[in-house]
Parts: structure tokens; sequence; C-alpha cells
């Protein structure tokens, strides 16, 4: 699948396609994520980033997504501000973390 996605230039909603057959609206665990980026980093002969939603819950999730993300061998990580899950037809309506807030939550990783 990485090897279609790198030809073709599908996007991170690939996953959820291919594991769930439906589009990536926020279904996609944690779990299902590194073990599917452990596929694919493996396949992979460039840096692959990794889509990791809004971390999966707070702060304690965030720094342990990073962690895991990071072991499943992503070269980077794409975290995102929302207060929940949303799809991108949601996205204009998406509650979003004050700046503020989100600076936060980044620095926590660093504890």
């Amino acid at each position: 699948m990485f090897k279609l996605q790198l030809y073709y230039g599908f996007s991170g909603f690939s996953i959820s396609a291919a594991r769930l057959g439906l589009p990536d609206v926020g279904l996609i665990s944690y779990g299902e994520m590194i073990d599917q980026g452990c596929l694919i980093t493996e396949a992979a002969s460039i840096p692959v980033i990794g889509d990791a939603d809004n971390g999966y819950g707070n702060c304690m999730n965030v720094k342990r997504t990073v962690k895991g993300f990071i072991k499943a061998g992503f070269a980077g990580i794409i975290l995102e501000d929302q207060v929940c899950f949303s799809s991108d037809i949601e996205l204009f309506m998406a509650d979003v973390l004050p700046y503020t807030v989100f600076v936060l939550v980044i620095l926590k990783l660093h504890d």
C-alpha cells in the first residue's frame, strides 16, 4: 500500500481507507496507526511523516503518541490543535485549542 501511496501521492486518509474502507474521520486508533506506521516505515526508502490527529487525548496521551510514532519509525509527526476529531468536511467547524494551550501541550512533551 505504501508503494502505491508513494507512486500516486495519496494522503494520510489511505490508512483509514485500507484498514476500514472508510474516509479519514477519526476512526483509526492510536494502536492501529502505530501498527500500520511500523509497516510503512519499514517499506519506505524515504522519511515518512505520521498523522497523529490531535494526539489521541490529553497532554499525557500526546506525549505517549509522539514516543510511539518515533518508535514506529516516523521521521516526523503532524499534530492538530483541534479539541476533538473531525473530518476534512467538518474542519471549518472544529473547535481549536487556544494558541497558548497548544503551546503548553507541545512544551509538556519535553517533561
